[in-house]
């Protein structure tokens, strides 16, 4: 599973997206990170049936696009051996 957060001018809007597969390698000498991550672009709810349909609709489209593939180039915070982790993963715009 995926979690996402994004800010917006009234709230901070949070969901989710189930993975397909995906692996990923990280340097923790560096904090860079390789490898991509396929996500079900389908699956992404916020909790909120209505904002679900049109975020999927006219947002993501995701019935022409069902997947979403993140590659991530480097790691911001720490990163933890075994457990869970509190970092962001971020990519260069291109």
């Amino acid at each position: 599973m995926v979690n996402f957060t994004l800010g917006h001018v009234l709230h901070t809007v949070h969901g989710v997206f189930d993975v397909k597969h995906g692996a990923l390698h990280f340097n923790p000498a560096t904090n860079k990170i390789s490898g991509e991550i396929l996500v079900d672009a389908t699956s992404g709810r916020r909790g909120s049936d209505r904002r679900d349909k049109k975020m999927h609709q006219q947002i993501l489209e995701s019935a022409h696009y069902p997947d979403i593939v993140f590659r991530p180039d480097r790691v911001y915070g720490q990163l933890v051996v075994q457990g869970t982790s509190r970092s962001v993963c971020g990519t260069q715009r291109a």
